[in-house]
């Protein structure tokens, strides 16, 4: 039930947004001091480097997401969740954009929950609020197409450079 679930996905989501900025500090600025004493309070332990930041918080999302899961999820989040899973304990390093999406997994699933919670909730209301938390393919086609405009851009300014050097 959304009850048991919104706590849950509470939790994560705040987990998942604070191993998010840990991430970029440490990213940006190095695992200084300051940032371990972060990561003690936010993991619980104190990790001996940066490396060892990065495997304990990909075993917490991981784990944060096993615990999503355990709130029957539907079928299109729990798809999410597992095609989050395996590329978090994959990854070489703890990969930001991968962060990124679990957060905004655990927001969809903490907003599908407060929706549930309200009064007069119907089967349709809820399938169409669910659905609207996901990108059409029309929205996934215009940004695959500024992505491929982009990437031109960019590789015409890298050839333009290179022929300007003479070529070297």
């Amino acid at each position: 039930s959304a009850a048991v679930v919104l706590p849950e996905a509470l939790a994560g989501r705040q987990q998942a947004q604070t191993a998010l900025a840990l991430a970029r500090s440490i990213e940006t600025g190095g695992f200084t001091e300051t940032l371990k004493q972060s990561a003690t309070n936010f993991l619980g332990i104190t990790p001996t480097d940066r490396g060892q930041f990065e495997a304990l918080t990909q075993n917490m999302m991981i784990t944060m997401l096993s615990n999503a899961i355990k709130g029957n999820p539907t079928g299109r989040e729990m798809d999410e969740i597992k095609k989050l899973m395996p590329a978090i304990s994959k990854s070489k390093g703890l990969n930001i954009v991968l962060l990124e999406q679990a957060a905004n997994e655990l927001d969809k699933l903490v907003g599908r929950s407060e929706y549930l919670m309200t009064e007069d909730v119907t089967m349709e209301g809820y399938s169409r609020f669910v659905v609207s938390q996901y990108p059409t393919k029309k929205e996934l086609d215009k940004e695959a197409k500024q992505v491929s405009e982009d990437a031109a851009f960019y590789l015409q300014q890298a050839k333009d450079a290179y022929e300007a050097g003479g070529g070297k």
